[in-house]
C-alpha cells in the first residue's frame, strides 16, 4: 500500500481508498483511470528489471582485484628485471675490476722489469764509458797494425762495447802489451809510455824494432844468438795459466807460472814438452806443447 495526495485537499490518502476521508473527493489512481476508460493498463504487469546491487559490487570487486593483481604482477616482473640487470651490472663491474687489477699488476711488473733493465743498462753504459782502464807496467812489444779493412779502432776498454777513442790505419806502428782477453794495451809508436787505448791483438803484427821485419809472421822460426826460436803465446782454457816445470814431465817440480796470452819464445825438444824463454830469451823451463800457440 502507498500513500498519495488527495487532488482536492492534499490530504495523504491510501491508494486503496475510493474517497478522501477528509473531503470526500474520489481517489483516482492510474488503475482506476484505465478502468473508467474501459481499457486495460498496458503497464499493469510490467516489472522493472532492477539490477542486483550485490552482483554489481561483486563484478566491481573482481575487476579491481584483477587490476591490482595485474599491477602487482607487472611491478614484480619489472622489479626482478631491474634486480637481474643490477646484478649483471655489478658482476660486470667486478669482472672489469679484476681484469683492470690483473692488467695493472702485469703493467707494474713490466714497468719494473723495464726500469730494472734500463737501470742495469745505464749502469753498464756508465761503467763502460766512465771507467778508465788500469794500465799496469808490463813488457811492451813493437808492432804494426794489420787489418783487411785498412784501419782498426782503438777503444776505451777491452771490448767492442767500449767507445771508440781513435783510429789507426793499417801499416801504422805502435807499442803494445797483450792481455788475457784477446785485447792489447796500445801505446804510441813514437813514445812507448804514451797510453792510447785498447786494440784487438789479432790486428797487430809484432815486428823487430831494429830491423822492421815481422817475427814469425807465418809461423817460421826467428834466430837470435845462434838459437832457433819460435814465437808464440800461452793458452789454457781452464786455469788461465800454465805451470813451468824443471824438466819435460809432470814428475818434475814446478818452477813458475805463465798466464794465458803471455808472449814467449820456445824451442822444440823432440818430445811433447817445449823449452820456453821470456821476451829477452832468458830460459824459463818446460811447458807442455799444446799450451803454446804459434803467433801468426
Amino acid at each position: 500500500m502507498a500513500l498519495i495526495k488527495c487532488r482536492e485537499c492534499g490530504h495523504m490518502v491510501s491508494d486503496k481508498a475510493e474517497r478522501c476521508p477528509k473531503c470526500g473527493c474520489p481517489i483516482i489512481t492510474e488503475k482506476t483511470a484505465w478502468q473508467n476508460a474501459g481499457m486495460n493498463n498496458p503497464h499493469a504487469n510490467y516489472q522493472p528489471a532492477y539490477h542486483n546491487k550485490d552482483n554489481k559490487n561483486k563484478w566491481l570487486y573482481a575487476i579491481i582485484a584483477l587490476l591490482v593483481a595485474a599491477l602487482a604482477g607487472g611491478g614484480f616482473y619489472f622489479y626482478n628485471q631491474n634486480k637481474q640487470q643490477e646484478e649483471d651490472f655489478q658482476q660486470k663491474l667486478h669482472s672489469d675490476s679484476i681484469a683492470r687489477d690483473s692488467i695493472g699488476k702485469a703493467n707494474d711488473i713490466r714497468l719494473d722489469s723495464i726500469e730494472q733493465a734500463n737501470s742495469k743498462s745505464q749502469a753498464k753504459t756508465q761503467q763502460t764509458q766512465q771507467t778508465q782502464p788500469t794500465v799496469t807496467a808490463a813488457p811492451q812489444y813493437y808492432g804494426q797494425v794489420s787489418d783487411p779493412d785498412g784501419y782498426t779502432n782503438i777503444r776505451r776498454g777491452p771490448g767492442t762495447n767500449y767507445t771508440i777513442v781513435r783510429r789507426y790505419n793499417s801499416g801504422d806502428y805502435l807499442y803494445y802489451t797483450p792481455q788475457k782477453n784477446g785485447w792489447s794495451l796500445v801505446y804510441s809508436g813514437v813514445k812507448a809510455n804514451t797510453f792510447m787505448g785498447y786494440m784487438h791483438t789479432s790486428r797487430i803484427v809484432r815486428i823487430d824494432p831494429n830491423s822492421g821485419s815481422s817475427y814469425s809472421s807465418s809461423g817460421s822460426s826467428y834466430s837470435s844468438s845462434g838459437g832457433n826460436y819460435h814465437e808464440g803465446y800461452i793458452v789454457d782454457p781452464v786455469d788461465d795459466y800454465v805451470n813451468i816445470r824443471k824438466g819435460p814431465g809432470t814428475n818434475y817440480s814446478i818452477v813458475g807460472r805463465l798466464d794465458t796470452y803471455t808472449d814467449v819464445y820456445y824451442t822444440t825438444t823432440g818430445s811433447n814438452w817445449y823449452k820456453v824463454y821470456d821476451g829477452n830469451y832468458n830460459y824459463l823451463g818446460y811447458v807442455y806443447y799444446n799450451r803454446i800457440k804459434k803467433t801468426r
